[in-house]
C-alpha cells in the first residue's frame, strides 16, 4: 500500500457562484466542505467574486486559504464589480502559469490554466478547464485543449475541470 504521505489529494469542482442546491449563496460553507476534504490542488470553476460579503473577503482567497498558499486564476469575465471565471489553488508551488483562451465567438468566454505543480519530488502540470454547454463548442474547445496539453508532455498531466458531458 502506498504512503499516505506520497499520496495527491486532488479535487475540481463547480461552485456555482458558491450557490448551493437549497438557493442560499454562502462562501463558508464551501470553505467548510474544502476544509473536511482537504485537497492538495483544486480546480474551481463558476467562481464568482462579483458578490461582496463583508467579513468573508474575496471568494477566490478564502478558497485558496482553504486549500494552501498558492493560487491561480483564469477570468472569463472581468469588470469594475469583479470576476467571474476559474480558480486553482494549492498546497504546493505553481510555476508556469498560463491562460489559454478557447471562447467560441458569440457564445460564453471560456479559459484553460496551465501550471506546474512543484511537488517535493516531482513536477506535474495541472491543466484545468470549464467547457461550453454546447456540443459543437465542446468539440472546438476539446480540439484547443488538446493542442494545449500535447505542446508540453515533459512532465506527467493531470487534466481537471467541468467537461459539462
Amino acid at each position: 500500500m502506498p504512503d499516505p504521505a506520497s499520496r495527491l489529494r486532488v479535487l475540481t469542482w463547480n461552485i456555482h457562484g458558491c450557490v448551493g442546491g437549497d438557493g442560499r449563496h454562502d462562501v463558508t460553507r464551501v470553505r467548510d466542505v474544502l476544509e473536511r476534504l482537504a485537497p492538495d490542488v483544486a480546480a474551481f470553476q463558476e467562481v464568482d467574486s462579483r458578490r461582496h460579503i463583508p467579513g468573508v473577503g474575496q471568494v477566490y482567497d478564502v478558497l485558496r486559504e482553504a486549500v494552501g498558499d498558492h493560487g491561480h486564476d483564469a477570468w472569463a469575465i472581468s469588470g469594475a464589480d469583479g470576476h467571474y471565471g476559474q480558480f486553482l489553488a494549492s498546497r504546493f508551488p505553481l510555476d508556469d502559469k498560463q491562460v489559454h483562451d478557447i471562447s467560441v465567438p458569440g457564445l460564453e468566454p471560456r479559459k484553460v490554466m496551465t501550471a506546474t505543480l512543484r511537488l517535493p519530488a516531482a513536477r506535474l502540470r495541472v491543466v484545468a478547464t470549464h467547457l461550453g454547454l454546447r456540443l459543437g463548442e465542446r468539440r472546438r474547445q476539446v480540439a484547443a485543449l488538446q493542442e494545449i496539453i500535447g505542446a508540453d508532455l515533459s512532465d506527467p498531466v493531470l487534466l481537471l475541470g467541468d467537461f459539462n458531458e
